[in-house]
């Protein structure tokens, strides 16, 4: 891996981060009343920093296919690792999804929204756990808490349950914890590519 390649993977992954911390926090009820465009700029900004989540996953699967491929004893590790990439890749095009169906254009289909973010969330968590198994890394430690944010937060959005002030703050401090923890995530991968 070349340093452009090292950087350019880090930066998707903290620019992710950031836009899933900044559009989660549009969706505290206190913002939501001062801001008229909370809503569509919490979707526009979680759909965005997703995005560059499952770029960076997509930089890893082509990195990991092109790894692998070289050394051909290593025919088990180089599976694995590919799927295990590819599982990644999966939960965050979920994300994706998911948070286009946040964007108040798509208004009638939320609840879709909000069960492909708790699917994400699923693969996130359990493709992080496979790779903390394997290589022991804050990266994929933080990951996963990021995963257990989004999943906690959008759990309490489910109608099923009462809806107040108190729920939704809880969902959106979840969700802010979440993508601070992507980022955090982010920040340990490029120490380790570059230290």
């Amino acid at each position: 891996m070349s340093s452009t390649w090292k950087l350019i993977h880090g930066l998707n992954l903290m620019l992710g981060g950031l836009c899933l911390v900044g559009g989660s926090a549009m969706y505290f009820p206190k913002l939501i009343e001062i801001y008229d465009l909370a809503h569509s700029t919490g979707g526009w900004l979680l759909s965005i920093g997703s995005s560059f989540l499952l770029i960076g996953d997509i930089q890893e699967w082509i990195n990991n296919n092109r790894k692998y491929r070289l050394v051909s004893e290593q025919h088990q590790s180089r599976c694995s690792m590919e799927i295990i990439s590819l599982f990644s890749a999966c939960g965050s095009a979920n994300y994706v999804l998911g948070s286009i169906l946040l964007i108040p254009s798509f208004d009638k289909y939320v609840l879709y929204g909000n069960y492909l973010i708790l699917i994400g969330s699923t693969i996130i968590f359990i493709s992080s756990i496979i790779k903390i198994n394997r290589n022991h890394s804050m990266v994929d430690l933080f990951s996963c808490f990021g995963a257990l944010g989004y999943f906690s937060g959008v759990t309490l959005l489910i109608p099923y349950f009462v809806i107040n002030s108190f729920r939704l703050n809880l969902s959106a401090s979840l969700c802010v914890f979440g993508g601070f923890c992507f980022f955090i995530s982010s920040l340990f991968l490029q120490y380790s590519y570059f230290y």
